[in-house]
């Protein structure tokens, strides 16, 4: 997660946006097992160096195609899911309430970084980063 300009960003519970330079992104899916699956035709779309980076990093296929990358970019019918980090802050005030109810303190302090914190870990934002190399 240090390469400059790469990013990573969701859009669905198993789909999103990832790539090594702003711009040149592709849409992934998530199949069963956890793996990434990207089109062939997304990735030849590519730069050269970006196509060497995705050919380094490629495995053999294992398990099935993600069933929302499919949805989405072979029939044209977005799926029905939520990125889960988009419920990420109203979890965490959700349980501050609760336990300051029950227990009388919240569970999770204040943090002059926790609004950039979460910003950073929510759905497609392209700042985040993910590791490529030229």
């Amino acid at each position: 997660m240090s390469g400059r300009g790469s990013f990573l960003g969701w859009y669905t519970k198993e789909t999103g946006q990832i790539g090594c330079l702003e711009g040149h992104g592709v849409h992934f899916g998530m199949n069963s097992l956890g793996l990434i699956n990207v089109l062939a035709k997304d990735i030849a779309l590519l730069p050269n160096w970006h196509q060497n980076i995705w050919a380094g990093y490629n495995t053999a296929p294992d398990g099935k195609v993600s069933k929302e990358l499919l949805a989405s970019q072979m029939e044209a019918v977005p799926a029905d899911t939520q990125a889960p980090e988009d419920f990420f802050g109203r979890g965490i005030e959700a349980i501050n309430y609760f336990s300051e109810k029950k227990l009388g303190f919240p569970i999770f302090n204040d943090h002059q970084s926790a609004a950039d914190i979460l910003k950073k870990s929510t759905a497609l934002d392209l700042q985040t980063s993910l590791v490529c190399t030229r």
